[in-house]
């Protein structure tokens, strides 16, 4: 194996590794609820979360089965796809595999001049 394709190689498993490392971090802390099924999670004190989203670079879509999330900055990307696992307090908790990943939502969800808005990861996004 030459060296150029040694080293295209390891700076692939870095990257690999890195991404797994960050996705199992950001879900690490330990949930403050207990856990729900992912209908009784969209239960009516959250159905306004419910839907598909948009704003800053965001597209999020949280349905009674699953959540996907992107977050687009220049030439880098953001995503979680996976299930709706519960919220803690207004995050929104997301089952990825065998780690979660947390959605921090710094305003829930509001009727706001006619149009739902809430902000989450510091992102102000808006109901389609």
């Amino acid at each position: 194996m030459n060296a150029r394709l040694r080293s295209l190689l390891s700076t692939a498993a870095a990257g690999v590794f890195v991404l797994a490392v960050t996705i199992a971090c950001k879900g690490s802390s330990p949930p403050s609820t207990k856990p729900q099924s992912p209908a009784s999670a969209l239960s009516s004190s959250k159905k306004d979360y419910a839907g598909d989203w948009e704003g800053g670079g965001v597209t999020l879509h949280v349905g009674t089965d699953n959540v996907e999330y992107e977050k687009k900055t220049g030439n880098t990307s953001e995503k979680y796809t996976g299930v709706l696992d519960h919220f803690d307090g207004d995050d929104i908790i997301i089952k990825i595999l065998i780690a979660n990943a947390t959605l921090n939502v710094q305003s829930p969800p509001a009727e706001v001049g006619g149009k739902w808005k809430m902000t989450v990861e510091n992102s102000e996004v808006t109901r389609k």
